[in-house]
């Protein structure tokens, strides 16, 4: 499944109502916006994967659009995140037959998102900003291609630590991601 099968894959299950997103998790992001986006570190940024022991991913990507008001032309920016480790001593322990698998931006990335904080203060306010993460899958078993069992945390803040973004939910690979 390519970078894009994963984001469409994540937004059909969502707008299907097939994700679970915790409550606390919608509460915490119900004030986050561009403002909130910019302020972040973004060495601190971090993506969590939690998979079959099995899976391999090969890295992610984090797409995101400004739409300045007005009909001004949409900018669209790709950060790259890539696995800096296995694990993180930050998430809960992974239960039995699961792994993490943390991805964080690329050294090039936290350059361009730097750059990228310094271009949206020039940008209107009232501009519409879209945020979207895929995985690029790398390895996965046949017999979970049907079943992909996958639950993803963010990390934002590390004084506030992990959140979990989506709950545990599956996915059919074959399916989901022939978009």
């Amino acid at each position: 499944m390519t970078r894009r099968a994963w984001v469409v894959a994540l937004a059909a299950a969502l707008l299907a109502g097939c994700l679970s997103i915790p409550v606390s998790t919608i509460w915490k992001l119900r004030n986050f916006g561009p403002e909130q986006l910019f302020a972040l570190d973004p060495a601190e940024l971090r993506a969590a994967l939690l998979v079959d022991p099995r899976v391999t991913m090969k890295g992610g990507r984090i797409d995101i659009a400004i739409a300045p008001p007005g009909g001004a032309p949409k900018r669209s920016y790709a950060i790259l995140l890539q696995q800096p480790q296995r694990d993180d001593p930050r998430l809960p322990r992974a239960p039995a037959g699961r792994v993490w698998q943390v991805f964080a931006l690329s050294p090039a990335s936290v350059v361009e998102f730097q750059k990228l904080k310094q271009e949206f203060k020039a940008i209107p306010k009232g501009a519409t900003v879209t945020v979207s993460v895929g995985f690029d899958e790398g390895k996965v078993p046949p017999e979970l291609r049907r079943e992909f069992p996958v639950r993803l945390d963010l990390l934002l803040d590390p004084a506030e630590g992990y959140f979990t973004m989506i709950k545990d939910t599956t996915f059919d690979l074959d399916r989901d991601g022939k978009k």
